[in-house]
């Protein structure tokens, strides 16, 4: 597979991520300077090379979250990435369709028979636009939730965790 930023070949991130889509595009159309926002554009605007980027990574990312689901029984997916593709309701790119769509093929494809089917993919995969310091704050909910078994507090408990680490009020 692709060299991963972190050194290794073929990762996940490798294979799904903005710059692997953009780098794809440059290399079919011998675009320079090229952004996720210019990728989006050209697939709004039905440019193969640019739909099949997005298509590729949205694949790829199926596959992984099928075998997650598989793997750790899992009864849904939380997705954050770039609002360009995990818009959602009225604001839903077609991109953001694209990449989904996509995602959601290749997932069902992939799940054990007795999961496939049973509710639409795109209610078990939610999308959600990041901003801000929402990744981190899903992440310290999880934990939270990990550690102490339960919601109660976690809210502010959350908002301290994120202060101390990032320097900034959450």
């Amino acid at each position: 597979g692709r060299k991963c930023r972190c050194g290794r070949n073929g990762c996940l991130e490798a294979e799904t991520g903005v710059e692997s889509m953009v780098a794809k595009v440059r290399r079919a159309t011998g675009k320079r300077g090229l952004t996720l926002k210019d990728i989006t554009d050209l697939a709004t605007a039905d440019e193969a090379t640019a739909v099949n980027a997005i298509e590729y990574a949205g694949t790829m990312m199926g596959r992984g979250i099928s075998f997650l689901m598989n793997t750790l029984d899992l009864e849904g997916v939380l997705l954050s990435g770039p609002p360009e593709i995990c818009s959602t309701g009225q604001d839903r790119t077609r991109s953001s369709k694209v990449f989904l769509d996509s995602i959601c093929n290749e997932a069902q494809s992939r799940l054990y028979p007795t999961l496939r089917g049973a509710v639409s993919m795109e209610k078990i995969i939610e999308m959600m636009p990041f901003k801000d310091l929402d990744r981190e704050r899903g992440a310290a909910s999880v934990l939270l939730d990990a550690i102490t078994g339960h919601q109660a507090a976690r809210q502010e408990t959350s908002r301290s965790i994120l202060t101390e680490f990032t320097g900034h009020p959450a």
